[in-house]
């Protein structure tokens, strides 16, 4: 993969029309309550983190520790709650990246973002960035949070038999829950609709069918 030329397809699709709820609701838990008025949430930030591996980007989610709330032991991309210190959301999903993983914010390069997400559950309206390093950084986990880093090929996520279903019992219902099957680990949730979102980008820059002279 020419990395230059792949780079900046992702970032142009970021700037333009973004593919929205619609993909982001192919990978909603049946669930899910209808959106409210988002301005009422809490805010939060994410960072989709992506460095240049030796022959596809890389992308970087975190386990997170048990601890009693809804998102504990989940898969997610790391990031956390606005602070009113925080000049804005941007530096929110950079600060927390750097508490969580220990990536630099000064290393990152920010691409673009996505839609934003409410999360009925927590009340919160997630804020996801698109960052990448020019290499692999230098990790650093805070393991009051984070149990431990999970990095994939880029290019796993296109594989259409990555995406499951199965049927969960959530607060007390049955439900079908779609996910993404990466080894043993299950990407359900907010973080699934957020990569769903990113992988119709991703698709749409036709980073991998297209030959890079």
């Amino acid at each position: 993969m020419k990395f230059g030329k792949a780079i900046t397809r992702i970032c142009r699709e970021l700037q333009g029309p973004l593919p929205g709820r619609k993909h982001q609701y192919m990978m909603a838990p049946g669930i899910r309550i209808n959106p409210g008025n988002i301005s009422e949430n809490k805010k939060a930030a994410v960072l989709i983190c992506l460095f240049k591996g030796k022959n596809d980007l890389q992308i970087v989610f975190i386990k997170r520790t048990e601890y009693d709330g809804p998102h504990s032991g989940q898969i997610s991309f790391p990031g956390g709650m606005y602070k009113d210190t925080d000049h804005d959301l941007l530096e929110t999903a950079l600060r927390e990246t750097e508490e969580e993983t220990g990536i630099s914010r000064d290393h990152a390069r920010i691409l673009g973002a996505l839609s934003p997400l409410e999360i009925p559950v927590s009340n919160i309206t997630v804020y996801p960035f698109v960052s990448i390093y020019d290499q692999e950084p230098a990790f650093r986990i805070d393991e009051r949070e984070v149990s431990y880093l999970i990095m994939s090929n880029l290019r796993a996520f296109i594989d259409s038999d990555i995406r499951k279903n199965e049927r969960w019992t959530l607060y007390g219902n049955e439900i079908d829950v779609p996910f993404f099957q990466l080894d043993e680990n299950k990407i359900w949730g907010a973080t699934a609709m957020i990569l769903s979102e990113f992988i119709a980008v991703v698709l749409k820059s036709d980073i991998y069918s297209r030959s890079y002279p």
